[in-house]
């Protein structure tokens, strides 16, 4: 998480990573032009609603191809579900760890790996910032608040709660105070 200051408004910018030997894929991202900066044209993308195991990500690659000025994903970034009886990912691409509802933060935190080892959602996630917002199933189906369609106690579903809210936050391109 990088909040980072002092760049020139309506500008591409180019970013890697670098911890320890590890080194990032190259991130696009493009700064808001200042305010009452005349605009020819901004290119928006948005997403929401991918279901790994319903199905390849072929609308993402699409999506980084076109080089958007900024992507808008509306939720429902990962499914706690496990993996569902038949899918259309080969069996080798669903990992043993994700097949089971996700409830826990190591539930969670491999959700978003596996989603994340798909090329596509990486590059899209590559080509543009990314501005995020979760939906029910980042934490469960049709929870709200504190209730869950299956009634589940309070102080449990707080638990798992917290550990999808967590999950997102170290997954997500969030700034560092959006804990």
């Amino acid at each position: 998480h990088v909040d980072v200051t002092g760049l020139e408004p309506a500008t591409e910018y180019f970013y890697r990573f670098m911890v320890g030997g590890e080194v990032s894929q190259t991130g696009r991202t493009k700064t808001a032009p200042a305010p009452g900066q005349a605009v020819d044209a901004l290119r928006f993308g948005i997403a929401s609603g991918s279901n790994y195991e319903d199905g390849y990500f072929i609308a993402y690659r699409d999506m980084a191809s076109q080089r958007f000025d900024v992507i808008f994903h509306l939720g429902d970034y990962i499914y706690e579900w496990g993996s569902p009886d038949a899918n259309v990912r080969a069996p080798e691409d669903i990992a043993p760890y994700t097949q089971t509802e996700a409830f826990t933060l190591v539930d969670y935190r491999n959700r978003y790996a596996q989603y994340h080892s798909d090329p596509d959602l990486r590059a899209v996630r590559e080509s543009a910032p990314l501005v995020a917002t979760w939906d029910d199933h980042e934490v469960a189906d049709n929870y709200t608040g504190v209730h869950t369609i299956d009634n589940t106690p309070v102080e449990e579903f707080l638990l798992r709660r917290a550990a999808a809210y967590q999950a997102y936050y170290e997954h997500m391109p969030l700034r560092p105070w959006s804990l």
